[in-house]
């Protein structure tokens, strides 16, 4: 879907931008999307603009510690999502070099844990240097690895329905794991970061979840795509075991069983 993007990092006023808005959709037969993008450091300063149909920050990540990004995509995006309007970064990068030995983990994490909260993210791709070094934005390195790992949050997402929306989740141990969770009438749909341990499999995790259909749970590894665990779920609030994983995993709830990879 195409979308109009009237100004770039603006510095204008409200009005102007609501003129050149509403002027945009006044001649658009195919009523398509209308917003701005807003530079990084105008972020605390954003507001919603009636004319707009969405909000488009741009993101050049901090040298966050992989350990708190889940956290930190949550927290950055929290108010943004108050206004009722979709949220779709524009501009995803990296603040002081577009690559590092945790770049790909960290693009990662970002990924899913962004999908969990209703959030897309668009690459700023620099992938013919691995050494760009721009002070503020320095745009983002996406090479085989960082690829593979979209490749499987790509496959993941596909499964998800439209009409997914953010649900409750609970895990016995969020001092060290933290979960996410979507929901529809025909699946759930989890994501859970082991956030204090990189190094080793995360094991004796369990989650509490209201699934809205019986059916069958598909654990897969985020890093690979593999599958880790299967097994039968029933409609209603209940516990389920999480396999032993390595930094992070992924849960799909359906009405037909996973092959398994």
């Amino acid at each position: 879907m195409a979308i109009w993007e009237v100004c770039n990092e603006t510095n204008s006023s409200d009005a102007v931008v609501s003129v050149v808005a509403d002027f945009v959709k006044s001649i658009d037969a195919k009523k398509r999307p209308v917003t701005v993008s807003h530079h990084p450091n105008q972020y605390p300063y954003l507001r919603d603009i009636p004319a707009l149909d969405l909000i488009s920050p741009h993101w050049y990540q901090e040298d966050n510690s992989e350990f708190s990004l889940d956290q930190d995509v949550v927290e950055r995006f929290a108010y943004l999502k108050t206004w009722g309007k979709p949220v779709i970064a524009g501009e995803y990068g990296l603040s002081s070099a577009n690559w590092s030995q945790v770049s790909a983990l960290q693009m990662r994490l970002a990924s899913w844990s962004a999908f969990f909260i209703e959030v897309g993210l668009c690459f700023w791709n620099t992938s013919w240097d691995k050494n760009l070094k721009t002070e503020g934005a320095s745009n983002i390195y996406l090479g085989k690895q960082e690829r593979s790992f979209i490749k499987v949050l790509s496959d993941f997402t596909k499964q998800v329905p439209g009409d997914a929306r953010i649900a409750n989740i609970s895990v016995n141990k969020p001092a060290s794991v933290r979960a996410f969770a979507l929901s529809s009438g025909n699946g759930y749909f989890a994501y859970l970061h082991a956030f204090t341990n990189h190094q080793s499999q995360t094991s004796g995790i369990s989650i509490t979840i209201e699934s809205k259909t019986a059916g069958y749970a598909t654990w897969i590894e985020p890093a690979t795509g593999r599958v880790l665990a299967t097994g039968k779920v029933s409609a209603g609030r209940q516990t389920l075991t999480v396999p032993p994983f390595l930094i992070d995993a992924a849960l799909k709830v359906s009405s037909s069983p996973s092959a398994k990879k």
